[in-house]
């Protein structure tokens, strides 16, 4: 479970593992990690209205990742670990994980994590 945490910490950072490739492959275990893709979605601007839903994904997203928090958590009273969650990934055509990160939440602001509906015939991303 921790190397898995790892490996997702290392997918959602973006960092490579070879500079001369887009992505590495880590052996025996299937885990792709990819030197690039999308940010948390915790990192966007905070917004005042109601955040709009996501395309339809005919495939259900995985179960999430038990992941466990870095014990090194940044110095103040406000700082709270913002859980991971699986994204679809338009060129790729399948979910990659978006590793959770330590965050100061915004002054006067609260995190609310987005998360995936099922609708009709499929399954929708509504932002947090």
């Amino acid at each position: 479970m921790i190397r898995r945490s790892l490996e997702v910490l290392i997918l959602a950072c973006g960092w490579a593992l070879s500079a001369s490739s887009a992505h590495a492959q880590v052996p025996n275990d299937g885990i792709e990690i990819l030197a690039r893709g999308p940010v948390h979605e915790a990192y966007a601007a905070t917004v005042e209205q109601r955040p709009l839903p996501g395309p339809i994904i005919e495939r259900q997203p995985p179960e999430p990742i038990e992941e466990l928090p870095p014990d090194q958590k940044p110095a103040g009273d406000d700082v709270q670990w913002i859980p991971g969650y699986w994204a679809w990934d338009d060129e790729r055509q399948d979910f990659i994980w978006i590793s959770g990160f330590w965050r100061v939440p915004p002054p006067g602001r609260v995190w609310i994590p987005g998360g995936w509906r099922q609708v009709g015939n499929g399954f929708q991303w509504v932002g947090g």
